[in-house]
């Protein structure tokens, strides 16, 4: 990488970071905010699938990468994550936490998608496993922030509203981030030259975009890879309770979140940066296959064990398996075409599969009280990863050598 490459991949990493934060502060937070503003589980599991939304409406601002370019979109997103999160700290209900969550997450998961498809533009193919790796790994470190600082923001007396204020830091990024990020030069060459304009210009519409990643060639990848972000995204907002269940089942506090973040931390940067190995070592399949049966073997031992150590053990487990993201970014980028590939990438990543984020709160939420606990709940929706083992090994093409410049 060239030294302005570096120094993009460095703030790129500064912006996931921050993504991490903002998907796992909403979880922690969960049990106080439940306590607040006198919301049970059901309750909360519904305002975390109405928050979910925003990524699916985030599918609506990816798509403009196509139209007007990487560049504005992710900096755009930026800018409102920023500003929502911030808003977040200042709510008096539920209800305005909702709706601020709720934009927060459109201009978060936007940013992460658009960051995703940058990275993977301006890098060779032999080294864009390992990068991703080192993103996700970045954003691993933003998912162990709010339970590191949880207790510290409880013992300051500003409680659980300071983890907002610290998640808008984003905004700080804005101005390296207008110096150094030039236009993806795979976006201007797919459309023609150096303003972008003289090519021929991708399908713009809703239903254009449909159609062109529904043509016989690329039917079937974009059925599965939209699939397995679904079971994905389902499977991983079901975690987001693990803060509810270990406060309200297991008799965990703050210090408990504290003591065991770092290890988390740790766990998850493992996970990703081993993902990014397993991916250009042994392709994409494979790693994605090893990875969904370590996420149903750890959400098993973390949410049905008793004991305080078992059940960190299990929730460092998980941490490991996070790594599925990385492997799911780097295969729908490599698997369609650059004119269509934001495009494909937000209508299976987001309009798609990120009903998941949806969906799963609500079914733990819905399933908590006949199952007697949310913790039964979760291990039985967990089931959901070994679904998707058909779609990867017999529907989706291995992508390990794709040169992105070509396509």
């Amino acid at each position: 990488m060239s030294t302005n490459q570096r120094l993009l991949f460095a703030l790129l990493c500064g912006v996931v970071l921050f993504e991490g934060f903002d998907t796992n502060v909403a979880g922690i937070v969960l049990p106080y905010v439940g306590r607040e503003f006198g919301a049970g589980s059901r309750a909360l599991g519904s305002a975390l699938s109405i928050i979910g939304l925003g990524a699916v409406l985030a599918f609506f601002t990816i798509r403009l990468g196509d139209r007007f370019g990487r560049r504005p979109v992710i900096l755009g997103a930026v800018l409102g994550f920023g500003l929502f999160t911030f808003a977040s700290a200042f709510v008096r209900s539920i209800d305005q936490f909702i709706v601020l969550q709720l934009c927060a997450r459109v201009c978060l998961v936007t940013q992460l998608s658009t960051a995703y498809i940058l990275l993977n533009e301006f890098l060779a193919a032999d080294v864009r496993g390992r990068a991703s790796g080192v993103m996700g790994a970045a954003a691993s470190l933003g998912a162990a922030l709010p339970a590191m600082l949880l207790q510290p923001a409880v013992d300051s007396g500003h409680g659980w509203r300071a983890l907002f204020v610290i998640g808008a830091l984003p905004l700080l990024l804005l101005p390296g981030l207008w110096r150094v990020l030039h236009e993806s030069e795979t976006w201007l060459a797919a459309r023609g030259g150096a303003d972008g304009m003289s090519g021929a210009a991708p399908p713009h519409t809703l239903l254009a975009q449909l159609r062109a990643v529904l043509t016989p060639q690329l039917r079937r990848r974009f059925i599965a890879i939209s699939a397995l972000w679904f079971l994905i995204t389902f499977w991983s907002a079901t975690l987001f309770f693990f803060t509810y269940y270990a406060f309200e089942e297991r008799g965990w506090t703050p210090r408990h979140l504290q003591v065991i973040a770092l290890p988390a931390l740790m766990s998850a940067v493992l996970g990703y940066s081993a993902a990014g190995w397993l991916m250009d070592r042994i392709g994409r399949r494979p790693a994605t296959v090893l990875m969904l049966c370590l996420a149903t073997t750890a959400t098993v031992l973390c949410f049905r064990a008793t004991g305080t150590w078992a059940v960190g053990t299990g929730w460092l487990l998980l941490q490991l398996a996070l790594g599925i993201w990385a492997i799911g970014h780097v295969m729908t980028t490599e698997l369609f075409p650059t004119e269509v590939r934001a495009a494909a990438y937000g209508l299976a990543h987001n309009l798609i599969g990120r009903w998941g984020f949806v969906a799963g709160p609500a079914a733990v939420g819905w399933l908590a009280g006949p199952l007697s606990g949310a913790s039964y709940a979760i291990v039985a929706l967990s089931v959901v990863n070994l679904l998707a083992i058909p779609l990867v090994l017999w529907v989706l093409p291995e992508t390990r050598y794709v040169d992105l410049a070509q396509r």
